[in-house]
């Protein structure tokens, strides 16, 4: 490249699973790299994202609880038959980090008969997909929570909840900062890493929507997997956008792409109606904002219906909700008009139903309002819709409590769940799993225990 005049900088090599080097090259000079012919490969480097949203600084402090999953997934049957615990096997997690202070965790990172055998962060809190990562010895998961999440799913162990394999050894490989994203070369970097540190399995749950299995870090996987490690990768959080729609690098025919599916119980915050003396339970979002108590019981439960008969609260609500949980219908404006005209009818709080088919979402509001706002599928909605015809009864209870609550549609794909193929038509996702509203492990910052949903 020098000889041709392509101004270039390497920025790093890798020798242990790719014979190469990431290189900074001006984007106008692609083509002339590309010409120069004596690479076999050349990728450009992208960026991928895990697969939540940040868990909020301050999440209320919830108990270790019993991990329901395992009934739907054959863990408690081998629990039961043998005496397997993952014990000897190394699971190398590519996320952000853990918090390992976590007594889930042991409280303990590198030292002698700590589970929390191996890590490192590969590039500090401010990388974002695009800077220049700070990489540093400490993987703690300072502030998101996913990798402790599904560190938790994989092995953690506090007694009460245990994961699926709580006596497995952990190497933490932080790959992403506070934003949440992460490109190609940190994803090869660290995958020739939990190599090189002798991981049994790999998991990576982050994704780049409709990639080809031929990108970098597909490329690297496969030679992992050829080396013996078993990779596992999130199929996205995409399903609303149909075929196709599976991510990068769960792409790769060697990878186990894992999608989400229902399952027939769950925990869940809880929205029970009663209607002529019979009562509904249906799952529901935490409430907004979250910061006020919600210990609502036996209130009145009623539509929020304008002058022209609407529920969409754009407008001033005309119906008597006084003291009442109102229920309204999404979309038309935005929540903080919904919930203003909620306030202004004298309404308790309110409880919204999707306009369509999609995952069921939690309010969000701009302005400093008061009024607990939750959010329901619209197949709920339409059914308190049909019941409340008439019925000046019905009443409503919601808590912060978290419980057991059924599914209505169990063994059924999530709405959020990203579907196959892949972009040359082989068939995945590989597997399904429980994955919506997973009790695992949070950060102690952000609760210790919480709800996190997707593959």
């Amino acid at each position: 490249m020098a000889t041709q005049n392509i101004p270039f900088t390497i920025r790093k090599n890798y020798t242990r699973l790719l014979n190469g080097a990431y290189l900074g090259v001006q984007d106008k000079y692609y083509d002339a790299v590309y010409n120069i012919g004596t690479a076999l490969s050349l990728w450009s480097s992208r960026t991928s994202s895990v697969n939540d949203s940040p868990i909020p600084l301050g999440t209320k402090a919830l108990p270790p609880r019993p991990f329901l999953a395992h009934e739907y997934t054959g863990i408690n049957k081998v629990r039961n038959s043998t005496s397997w615990t993952g014990a000897g096997v190394k699971v190398g997690i590519l996320d952000t980090g853990l918090d390992y202070t976590h007594p889930a965790f042991g409280n303990c990172f590198n030292t002698t008969n700590c589970r929390v055998r191996y890590g490192y962060d590969f590039v500090g809190d401010a990388y974002n997909g695009n800077n220049i990562p700070v990489p540093d010895r400490d993987p703690m998961d300072s502030c998101n929570g996913h990798g402790t999440h599904v560190a938790g799913i994989l092995a953690g162990n506090d007694g009460v909840f245990q994961g699926v394999a709580p006596d497995a050894t952990l190497g933490i490989y932080r790959i992403l900062g506070c934003s949440g994203l992460v490109e190609s070369s940190v994803i090869i970097e660290a995958v020739e890493t939990a190599y090189n540190d002798g991981m049994h399995i790999i998991n990576l749950s982050i994704a780049n929507v409709g990639g080809w299995n031929q990108w970098a870090e597909s490329s690297v996987i496969d030679k992992a997997i050829a080396k013996g490690i078993y990779v596992v990768g999130s199929a996205g959080n995409n399903g609303a956008e149909g075929l196709w729609a599976l991510g990068a690098p769960a792409v790769s025919p060697n990878t186990i792409a894992v999608g989400s599916m229902e399952v027939p119980r769950m925990y869940s915050w809880a929205l029970d109606v009663t209607v002529s003396g019979r009562t509904y339970r249906v799952r529901r979002t935490d409430q907004q904002p979250t910061s006020i108590p919600l210990d609502i019981t036996n209130a009145p439960f009623r539509r929020g219906l304008d002058a022209a008969g609407n529920d969409y609260a754009c407008q001033p609500i005309t119906a008597n909700v006084k003291g009442a949980i109102v229920l309204i219908q999404r979309g038309f404006c935005d929540f903080d008009t919904k919930a203003t005209n909620v306030i202004k009818a004298g309404g308790l709080a309110a409880v919204m139903y999707n306009s369509d088919g999609s995952e069921m979402q939690t309010p969000e509001y701009y302005a400093a309002l008061t009024l607990p706002t939750v959010g329901i599928w619209q197949r709920d909605g339409q059914k308190f819709v049909t019941m409340l015809v008439g019925s000046q009864s019905a009443t409503a209870t919601m808590t912060q409590a978290i419980d057991i609550v059924d599914s209505d549609v169990p063994y059924t794909p999530s709405a959020y769940s990203s579907w196959g193929p892949n972009i040359e038509a082989v068939h995945k996702p590989d597997v399904m799993a429980p994955g919506t509203n997973i009790y695992s492990t949070l950060p102690k910052s952000r609760g210790s225990y919480g709800l996190v949903s997707g593959t």
